[in-house]
């Protein structure tokens, strides 16, 4: 009896303390919102003594007891998801050219709870106290972010029985599937009884990933040129007839020779003045505020936090959103006068000092960047990608979603086609069209054997914050199986 009351004593204590430390992470209000309609809670999640993860927890519109658990990457790597709260499918975004924060009608909160984890450590306003902190790999990053969403789940216990659902855009196409797998490596342990606390795990999704270096990207970018009707099929026969190929990051040697390098340079030449993110949109929104040709000085811009200034780089240009593409595409052409600087006033909100302090940083942290460079240049990139972990999730079971902007330049829809058919599922539910209420066509969907393939019609990279009533509405019928067609 007496040990049974000690017990139950303990379990109460750490109820408390658990409790105790969620309610420090609660965001009562943001600046210039006049009241957030959903709860909000922000804080570090531990990866390691002294690697700790900023997250942002944003519950559902809906139902938060039940509706499941989405945690998001951004991409990079060394990109922050703060990018997908604040201008994707945050309740409150910023949008391209705009300079004031404004609710969004179509969150991923709709019907979700989402978890925002700037991941790995250095990246936004997460901490990495060690120089050694700042090196990554692939492997790596995923135990990261398994020890912060394990320790996360100790802060909000409730969750374990909803379900989960990793997610993630860009190089979160690599960031996405290894959690995922991690998560499911940690469950069979359960099963062993190594470790105690099982995560309803589901499946994940994907938007415009990263995936299989053999196909994406820079393989697949001059047949992407052709077909949007960028370059004469001389030139492209010219290419292939000399098999010439080029690989993202030169994670493999490319071909070589005079004639593929000027081929190569030649391909790129003509996309010059166009969007890569998004090959038929304007590399400026028209009627937008977005700011050309900035001088590095202007960028430079200090905040007084406490009592000391910090610095921060204001916005991020194409290249600096994706600064590995220099080795294949001539610098001239990702850094140009008529390109826009691309989250100007994100970058201002986000290293504010009130801002900083309703999102609960302390004042030692670094400013805020978009992207952090350091990182990127620190990061090992791993020669298997992701495609191997879709046929280990698919034969246990999981949900997955690839979801591709089908004007994409950076990771184009046609090398993700390429990748799905080289798994050689059989297909459940031929490709069709799927709509938006007002009858529109949204894009094509079809149905595999262990996956859903979904384009998102005529835009590109970020296609939940530039399509974002279709792309939220193919989430959130996805995840609650509800009919997309």
């Amino acid at each position: 009896m007496r040990k049974a009351l000690s017990v139950a004593l303990l379990l109460g204590l750490t109820s408390k303390l658990t409790e105790a430390a969620r309610m420090q992470d609660l965001v009562l209000g943001l600046p210039d919102i006049d009241r957030l309609n959903a709860d909000w809670y922000s804080g570090y999640l531990d990866a390691s003594p002294t690697k700790h993860l900023h997250y942002v927890f944003v519950t559902s519109l809906t139902d938060p007891i039940n509706d499941p658990v989405v945690l998001w990457f951004n991409g990079g790597p060394g990109c922050s998801s703060l990018l997908a709260l604040f201008q994707e499918h945050g309740p409150y975004v910023i949008d391209d050219g705009e300079y004031y924060i404004k609710t969004n009608p179509e969150p991923w909160n709709k019907r979700a709870n989402v978890l925002y984890l700037e991941s790995p450590a250095g990246v936004g306003f997460s901490i990495a106290e060690l120089i050694s902190d700042y090196q990554h790999n692939d492997m790596s990053q995923s135990k990261d972010a398994l020890a912060a969403l394990l320790n996360w789940y100790k802060y909000f216990p409730e969750y374990l029985r909803n379900d989960l659902y990793i997610s993630g855009e860009s190089y979160g196409g690599i960031y996405t599937p290894y959690l995922a797998w991690q998560v499911h490596q940690h469950n069979q342990l359960v099963k062993v009884k190594k470790v105690k606390t099982k995560l309803n795990l589901k499946g994940f999704i994907v938007g415009n990933g990263a995936t299989e270096w053999d196909v994406d990207i820079s393989p697949s970018f001059p047949d992407v040129m052709y077909n949007f009707n960028l370059i004469p099929k001389s030139m492209l026969d010219t290419y292939k007839a000399n098999d010439c190929v080029n690989y993202f990051n030169d994670l493999k040697p490319p071909t070589n020779s005079t004639v593929c390098n000027d081929t190569w340079n030649d391909i790129n030449d003509l996309w010059d003045g166009l969007n890569w993110y998004d090959l038929f949109r304007q590399v400026v929104p028209g009627g937008g505020l977005l700011k050309q040709s900035a001088s590095e000085e202007d960028r430079i811009r200090s905040v007084l936090i406490g009592n000391e200034t910090k610095t921060y780089k204001a916005g991020y240009t194409f290249l600096e959103y994706a600064p590995w593409i220099k080795k294949h595409i001539p610098q001239r052409l990702l850094e140009q006068s008529s390109h826009p600087l691309l989250g100007d006033y994100l970058s201002d909100y986000a290293n504010r000092a009130d801002v900083r302090r309703a999102l609960n940083i302390p004042d030692h942290v670094q400013p805020w960047l978009e992207c952090n460079d350091s990182i990127n240049g620190n990061y090992s990139y791993q020669y298997e990608g992701s495609f191997w972990i879709y046929k280990i999730m698919k034969q246990y079971g999981y949900k997955m979603l690839f979801y591709s902007g089908d004007t994409d330049g950076a990771v184009p829809t046609y090398g993700t086609r390429r990748w799905i058919s080289m798994l050689n599922w059989p297909v459940k539910k031929q490709w069709t069209p799927w709509y938006t209420d007002d009858n529109q066509v949204s894009g094509y969907i079809i149905s595999y054997e262990g996956l859903d393939f979904a384009t998102i019609h005529g835009v590109g990279h970020m296609a939940p914050q530039w399509k974002r009533r279709d792309v939220t509405k193919l989430f959130t019928n996805w995840i609650h199986n509800d009919p997309i067609v």
